[in-house]
């Protein structure tokens, strides 16, 4: 696993993102996808949180608490089974399906990234398109960002300004799938407030 931005491009379509991709020697190497529910505390004490899922990672479940910081924000990786004890939790926890999030989509490598792009939809109602830039050959931030805001510069100009809190960082931490999830928990949120 590499450093990963996730943004949405708001003016476009996934066609017309895929074909800037294939016109600059990307490959089409398979499908993604991406899903999001939120749960609601019935009682106090219990924080309002996200699970989801990454086919990129189909053994595991990773759940987020969004606070005012990424550093704030609670946040944990599972194995798949416990979406299975959350269901069991039903008293205190109850999934919130009408904000329910999937991104569905095409991932493509162009020398060493991978680029996923999909429709995000809220239950039947399209809210945008999202677009996953990987850098595979390394996992910590400060050293991909150079090359990682290049590949942005250069695909999504309008997207350079959008960068996102986890992508700040100046030391070298290694970066988790738990950073790549966080980025698409944030985007479901601001698609979520959207009209």
């Amino acid at each position: 696993m590499g450093v990963a931005w996730v943004l949405e491009i708001l003016d476009g379509s996934p066609v017309t993102v895929e074909t800037k991709l294939i016109v600059a020697g990307a490959e089409l190497i398979g499908a993604y996808h991406v899903d999001s529910t939120p749960y609601k505390p019935s009682e106090q004490g219990i924080s309002h949180f996200y699970l989801l899922h990454h086919s990129q990672f189909p053994h595991s479940a990773f759940s987020i608490a969004h606070q005012e910081s990424y550093k704030a924000s609670p946040r944990a990786s599972h194995d798949r089974g416990f979406d299975l004890i959350l269901q069991k939790l039903n008293i205190g926890l109850q999934a919130d399906t009408a904000g329910k999030f999937e991104v569905t989509g095409s991932e493509y490598k162009l020398q060493d990234f991978r680029i996923r792009v999909g429709f995000a939809t809220q239950n039947t109602y399209m809210k945008g398109v999202i677009v996953e830039v990987e850098y595979g050959p390394s996992s910590v931030v400060t050293q991909a960002m150079p090359v990682l805001t290049e590949f942005i510069e250069h695909f999504f100009p309008e997207c350079l300004d959008s960068k996102p809190e986890v992508l700040r960082k100046t030391s070298p931490e290694p970066y988790t799938a738990l950073e790549t999830l966080y980025q698409y928990s944030i985007l479901f949120s601001v698609m979520r407030k959207r009209a």
